[in-house]
């Protein structure tokens, strides 16, 4: 069998090379009869950096700094890992743990902003992760968003996103807040990248979010100096209280009930209290 070009009845020898530059989508062939269709992955108008992916919540109302928990997350990050709020090495990824209505969400809010208004990220995404089918298809939209390739598959899409992370010159962060089932982000946990910042929020505490480049902060519930404070810049009715009166709330419970405590001795008129996530 001849390695050389083929030799069509006429004898005329084919060939089949490229020179010089390239840009696009090359086809290289012999002989063809028929007609020829070519169909290609559509192409979209990429974003431009900075870019914010996703719907972040709104801060609550009457929030308060969590000093020592934003320290931790921040110490974290800037090692490398993971942070999971519940923080370790360059925290690349961290995951935020602890009962729900401790606030995590909001710490997690709060780092987010506070990163973003400085200008150390130019691509802040967040992440409302309580199935995995959530996950993916908020990654395989980003990918389109960020290459302009629209795959028919989600899950090839939520890949693509992954590889683009591995830019080495971009800055990013990504927030999967709520997580419900770890296993969910089997093969979806965003790379440890230069410039990736990864934060998780989870009442879980399994295994899985403790792994290599991985840091557990846990979010407490209120100081009583904070649960003060949070009161107090609450409702003009609360500058009148008693500060004696604060002492009363269940010190070792949950913000929640702490909260729901206060409003009915604060505010009994109320009809309803927003308790942060």
């Amino acid at each position: 069998m001849s390695d050389g070009p083929a030799t069509p009845a006429d004898g005329v020898a084919a060939t089949n090379s490229v020179d010089g530059n390239v840009s696009g989508t090359v086809f290289q062939t012999a002989a063809i009869h028929g007609d020829v269709h070519v169909h290609q992955q559509a192409q979209r108008p990429v974003v431009t950096l900075p870019h914010r992916a996703g719907v972040a919540p709104l801060q609550a109302a009457a929030f308060q700094a969590r000093e020592e928990t934003a320290l931790l997350l921040e110490q974290a990050l800037e090692r490398g890992d993971a942070a999971v709020l519940t923080g370790q090495a360059r925290i690349h990824t961290g995951v935020v743990s602890g009962l729900g209505g401790v606030g995590k969400t909001q710490v997690a809010l709060d780092y987010a902003q506070r990163l973003w208004a400085a200008g150390e990220v130019e691509l802040w995404v967040w992440v409302t992760a309580t199935s995995r089918e959530a996950i993916v298809s908020s990654y395989a939209r980003l990918a389109t968003d960020l290459t302009g390739v629209d795959d028919p598959d989600p899950e090839h899409g939520a890949l693509r996103l992954l590889e683009w992370l591995y830019t080495p010159s971009a800055r990013w962060l990504i927030v999967l807040d709520d997580v419900q089932n770890p296993a969910d982000l089997r093969g979806l946990w965003p790379p440890v990248a230069a410039g990736g910042r990864v934060v998780v929020t989870t009442r879980r505490r399994d295994a899985a979010l403790r792994g290599h480049g991985r840091c557990l902060i846990e979010v407490d519930v209120f100081t009583p100096q904070e649960a003060e404070a949070y009161l107090r810049s609450g409702s003009e009715q609360a500058k009148h209280a008693d500060g004696a009166a604060f002492g009363r709330c269940p010190e070792d419970g949950p913000i929640a009930a702490c909260q729901v405590w206060s409003a009915h001795h604060f505010w009994p008129a109320s009809p309803s209290v927003e308790i942060g996530s």
